[in-house]
């Protein structure tokens, strides 16, 4: 099964058939509520509204992510810190 697996990842949809493939798997193995999550997670990545994922807008989105929990971070330990002066 890993061997398939891989194969699958590996996969580009680029031709009607590759993206007939793709869609019949996505049919058959999310509900309805994953396919929404999934389409809106893929437009709001999708920056230039291409339908196509670039390493450019997946990393753009990352790094997004990864300076508010950043911020998140230091806000709580401010709050922490700030909490235990006051004790």
């Amino acid at each position: 099964m890993s061997g398939a697996l891989k194969n699958l990842i590996s996969f580009k949809a680029k031709t009607k058939g590759k993206v007939a493939t793709y869609q019949y798997f996505a049919d058959e193995l999310l509900t309805n509520y994953e396919r929404v999550i999934i389409t809106r997670a893929f437009k709001i990545l999708d920056k230039e509204g291409d339908g196509e994922l670039t390493l450019n807008e997946i990393w753009a989105s990352y790094q997004k992510l990864k300076d508010e929990e950043d911020f998140k971070r230091a806000e709580e330990s401010k709050k922490e810190d700030s909490d235990g002066e006051n004790s």
